[in-house]
């Protein structure tokens, strides 16, 4: 199925907000540059603040930027017969630049309702054993396995959008604490289970009605069931591939057709609405200099690459990679930027990593008397957000090639975004 841009548009006298939620794996701060370049032909006074770009993280589409900050094997090279990232990037930008301009089209007053839908999509993937290591998704048909690291990502969070003058749906808001890595082995391009969300609104509502698709913090859980899985479903190959996304698909779907009439708040008339965006100086996950060492000579060691010019462990390659980039680099701070949006009493707050469930849930706490709808993957792509935990207990996304910014990111992201929040909730 294809891959799709979504746009929201919000205007109101105390603000402008132009989001995009894309069919990607990650977006990049270039990418975010250029599609900002392509909406300003047809908003020119768009400043960069007013804007949001998301992914749903899809594992099943072109590399919009090669060169990033985090790169697992140091090889930027492409493929000379494959379509180029930078050319990805462009048509990438035109096409958000046609979502906004459909949206601008669409625009109306409208009003709001809220549901939460308590279903489990995402599920923790985080696999914890008895010597105190984890493993992400790791295997639990053994002894030696205790528990899940994290807890799972929580429910899903919906906002139906009507038109306030004809009482039609124009479209939904749905955050979902579940990256869309259902296909993520596959070798076609497909929307994940998002896609199938899509073809299912459009057979309820028509096709009018939209899917604003967001990726709530979801680093610590996959769509991939391994606690809670049962051997029929396993060997019916729900828990992974395209019979998943068809499943997750449609689970959502009901979800959002059976919740419709289930909402517990409205929004309308005079609706607050407010937006700010600040640039936040991330330090950077640095390579210490016995790391540097130790990378050094395990890269130049022979006895840890095999016949095939393969590692024997892409783990410690590319942690050695990423050791050299850093220390060389000498970078202290990352600057990327954070977004807050409120309406009503409903906030928004991104993140520009793949972001662990436990920070969202401390921003969650510390604006309590809120709704908060968390969303990772926006604006930038600085990698996974590890807890402190996970970082104890090691394995993938708990490692310097995983992440621009160690726990210290972290704390200074829920700072910072708490603090955005509360500036703009006391207008």
């Amino acid at each position: 199925d294809s891959l799709m841009a979504a746009a929201m548009v919000v205007i109101s006298d105390n603000a402008r907000t132009v989001w995009v939620a894309a069919d990607t794996l990650r977006v990049h701060a270039e990418t975010t540059r250029l599609a900002l370049s392509e909406i300003q032909k047809i908003i020119p006074d768009l400043q960069e603040d007013e804007f949001v770009l998301s992914a749903t993280h899809v594992h099943t589409g072109p590399t919009l930027y090669n060169d990033t900050y985090l790169c697992l094997t140091g090889d930027r090279s492409e493929p000379e017969e494959a379509l180029s990232s930078a050319e990805c990037n462009r048509q990438f930008a035109i096409q958000v630049a046609k979502a906004v301009e459909q949206a601008l089209s669409n625009m109306s007053e409208v009003r709001m309702e809220l549901a939460i839908a308590r279903i489990q999509t995402g599920a923790s993937r985080r696999i914890l054993y008895s010597d105190g290591t984890a493993k992400l998704s790791g295997k639990i048909n053994n002894a030696e396995f205790r528990r899940t690291e994290g807890r799972d990502g929580g429910p899903t969070q919906l906002l139906y959008v009507y038109d306030a003058a004809d009482n039609r749906l124009k479209g939904v808001i749905a955050n979902v604490p579940c990256s869309a890595q259902c296909d993520e082995n596959a070798d076609y391009i497909t929307g994940d289970y998002w896609g199938v969300v899509r073809e299912r609104m459009a057979k309820e509502y028509g096709e009018n009605t939209f899917v604003f698709p967001l990726c709530r913090s979801a680093a610590d859980s996959s769509p991939h069931q391994i606690v809670d899985g049962v051997p029929m479903e396993r060997n019916d190959g729900l828990y992974g591939g395209r019979k998943c996304s068809l499943w997750l698909g449609n689970w959502v779907s009901d979800a959002i057709i059976m919740h419709k009439n289930r909402t517990i708040s409205t929004y309308e008339g005079d609706i607050f609405h407010a937006h700010a965006s600040k640039t936040v100086d991330f330090p950077v996950w640095q390579a210490t200099p016995e790391e540097y060492k130790w990378a050094v000579e395990y890269l130049a060691d022979p006895s840890n690459t095999l016949e095939d010019g393969k590692p024997k462990s892409q783990f410690d390659k590319s942690n050695a990679v990423t050791c050299v980039e850093r220390f060389k680099r000498g970078d202290t701070i990352y600057p990327s930027r954070i977004t807050c949006m409120i309406l009503g009493d409903v906030v928004f707050l991104t993140s520009p990593f793949e972001l662990y469930t436990e920070y969202a849930d401390r921003m969650r706490g510390l604006l309590y008397d809120n709704v908060i709808f968390d969303v990772e993957l926006t604006n930038d792509e600085m990698g996974y957000m590890p807890s402190q935990d996970a970082l104890k207990h090691g394995h993938y996304t708990a490692n310097i090639f995983n992440c621009v910014s160690g726990v210290d990111g972290g704390e200074l992201l829920i700072e910072e975004s708490v603090s955005l929040a509360k500036e703009l909730l006391s207008k």
